[in-house]
């Protein structure tokens, strides 16, 4: 090991062992600012991230100090957030406890997000453990600020990449008729919002669905074949992305699913009808034996300024 390496070990140890947690979050920002580099800073840019308060910290750093920390921290991971600054806010997303969350807190939280990664970083280590997940997840796409609309779908995402038929493993993520009911609603309703952030989280969680399982991965392509027909061209976008990540990913089983040329399983019902407009989930314990959504006409999804990348 390098003399910087121990170095940076050393300073890791001395955080963690900080108390106050007031303390404990300056400390963790001021080492963030030493550690972070411009090349990681240019290098977050390429990607289209918000790098205006960050630091230039990789995750592959972020990741080893959370776990030193020996999470949850929740009030030191409140007092990070509050910097503002991006690393900050990223480890904050990994200290948190998911049960001490208040709804106001999480809908303060991704107000804040001016960056696709935080808002995926969010959904992934925490807004996907909250028992509310689902209920968030339509109220969050409802709202017009990109990244809270983006959250919602990301958070979907993520619940979906977390795969299991147990009911323990059901429990974090999501039942299929849960995610079946998300492709016939806000999968279909916001496949046409221009903004890129958006329209790529739509995309991500009609993949994502569809390599749970066989029946899913159905589902998933029925409805990226109703996009495809759509008269908006970001919905085709999104129904053209997801019909060819689909047919590369397919997931074990799926062989066997038999398709006919109108999307109706073997079993004679639609996958999909046609396009709806999405009820509230109005908890986890209500959705894990969801009902078929009433049929309604798809209210046209409003254009959207495209925003600049």
């Amino acid at each position: 090991m390098t003399r910087s390496k121990v170095s940076v070990v050393s300073t890791v140890q001395a955080l963690a062992a900080i108390a106050d947690d007031k303390a404990l979050a300056s400390a963790l920002v001021r080492h963030l600012r030493d550690i972070g580099t411009e090349a990681n800073r240019q290098g977050m840019q390429r990607f289209g991230i918000n790098t205006e308060r960050a630091c230039g910290v990789s995750m592959a750093t972020l990741r080893p100090l959370a776990r030193t920390l020996k999470p949850p921290r929740h009030k030191c991971a409140e007092y990070l957030w509050q910097s503002g600054v991006h690393e900050a806010r990223v480890l904050a997303t990994l200290l948190y406890a998911p049960d001490q969350l208040t709804r106001n807190a999480m809908d303060a939280m991704v107000a804040d997000i001016d960056s696709w990664d935080l808002c995926d970083q969010a959904c992934g280590n925490l807004l996907r453990r909250v028992d509310t997940r689902w209920e968030l997840a339509y109220v969050w796409v409802e709202q017009e600020h990109e990244f809270v609309r983006r959250a919602g779908f990301a958070l979907v995402a993520s619940m979906a990449a977390k795969k299991g038929t147990t009911p323990a493993a059901m429990a974090i993520s999501g039942t299929d008729a849960q995610f079946c009911d998300w492709l016939k609603g806000p999968a279909l309703q916001y496949a046409a919002d221009e903004r890129n952030f958006v329209k790529k989280a739509v995309h991500w969680s009609i993949r994502q669905i569809g390599k749970r399982n066989a029946d899913l991965w159905v589902a998933a392509m029925a409805c990226a074949r109703l996009l495809t027909e759509r008269e908006e061209a970001v919905a085709r976008w999104v129904g053209r992305e997801s019909l060819r990540e689909l047919n590369t990913r397919k997931p074990s089983g799926v062989k066997d699913a038999a398709i006919t040329s109108d999307l109706k399983a073997e079993r004679g019902q639609s996958v999909l009808d046609t396009p709806r407009k999405h009820k509230r989930v109005l908890s986890s314990e209500e959705t894990s034996s969801a009902q078929p959504l009433e049929t309604s006409a798809m209210p046209g999804v409003r254009r959207s300024t495209r925003c600049k990348r």
